[in-house]
């Protein structure tokens, strides 16, 4: 009976030590959004505070879509924080993201639109390890 028992007790042991880290899943929060053709805002209204640095942004354009990093790619998303997105920079072909004052610009081979296109989605991704999840979505 002791023998059953320990064995037991190993294969359980053995099949919660296999599941890994459980404390890798996607943070949990809400968002406000406003679009106005060719801006779009997120706002981060409530819920987890989330590392920039596993964030990234896909803006689509006319059908094409381009990714990129938001700001500088530090510092925390958190409760009252907004993203601010645009294709009216003055040049064609890019997408201006800008989180905290720091704006960073999109660009890519896919991008053929003129300054003010307005965008046709917006996702944020977020990414640790080998872990990949939409947070937030957005289609005017």
């Amino acid at each position: 009976m002791v023998t059953i028992t320990v064995i037991l007790a190993a294969v359980i042991a053995a099949f919660v030590l296999a599941m890994g880290n459980l404390d890798e899943s996607a943070p949990s929060a809400q968002y406000e959004w406003e679009s106005s053709g060719s801006d779009f805002a997120v706002s981060h209204t409530s819920g987890d505070d989330i590392s920039m640095s596993d964030l990234t942004i896909r803006v689509t354009v006319d059908g094409n879509t381009e990714s990129g990093v938001i700001g500088s790619g530090s510092g925390e998303y958190t409760a009252g924080d907004t993203i601010d997105i645009t294709t009216a920079t003055g040049s064609a072909d890019e997408v201006e993201v800008t989180f905290d004052g720091t704006p960073t610009t999109i660009t890519g081979s896919s991008y053929s639109h003129s300054s003010g296109t307005a965008i046709d989605k917006v996702t944020i991704v977020w990414e640790s390890d080998d872990t990949s999840n939409i947070i937030a979505e957005h289609e005017p």
